[in-house]
């Protein structure tokens, strides 16, 4: 009942093709560094490999076919990314608005694209606190707890592929374990 989207770059991209999955299944998007606008990448070096017609290229952006309905919506970009990440994303939120969707923005200040997407595993970080909002949660269950709090012993919640077991849902890469577990279906929400 409560899936949240979130995608850096082309997964940013995806994030908020998604966002209107029937159903309403999808509650929230974050999307940092996206790409909303297919069209001009017809025109670069990245052509070569996506070999994109006109139509498909329309096809595949997001700001071409923004919802009459959805989640809210979080776009990032750092500061020193290119001006077409930045035009992109202030072009996709205006068109969110324009739609009466609720669209956030949050400023990336000293990061370009291949920092940007740090922000969001910060809980000190704005974009981190804003997705924690829009998702409903309590910051104090991403905050470690003080160095004299033994870890709680308890049952397994995820393992991965390789068969090592992770009983703290926020140790040692237990999102990539569960994220698999999604993938593979051997986790349902």
């Amino acid at each position: 009942e409560r899936l949240f989207l979130s995608g850096h770059s082309a997964g940013g991209h995806l994030a908020v093709m998604a966002a209107d999955l029937p159903g309403g299944v999808v509650k929230g998007t974050c999307s940092v560094s996206g790409v909303y606008d297919m069209r001009p990448l017809r025109y670069c070096y990245h052509q070569d490999v996506l070999d994109l017609s006109e139509d498909e290229a329309k096809a595949l952006s997001p700001i071409l076919h923004v919802p009459n309905r959805a989640g809210p919506l979080i776009c990032a970009v750092g500061s020193q990314e290119t001006e077409a990440f930045l035009a992109q994303q202030a072009h996709l939120v205006t068109a969110w608005r324009t739609k009466g969707l609720a669209a956030t923005t949050v400023d990336l200040p000293g990061r370009q694209h291949f920092s940007a997407i740090d922000a969001l595993s910060d809980p000190d970080h704005t974009l981190f606190q804003a997705v924690a909002a829009m998702m409903g949660a309590r910051l104090s269950l991403f905050r470690a707890p003080p160095a004299w709090v033994e870890p709680a012993k308890g049952p397994v919640l995820c393992d991965n592929a390789g068969g090592s077991r992770d009983s703290d849902p926020l140790a040692g890469g237990a999102a990539r374990i569960c994220s698999t577990k999604l993938r593979t279906g051997a986790l349902r929400i």
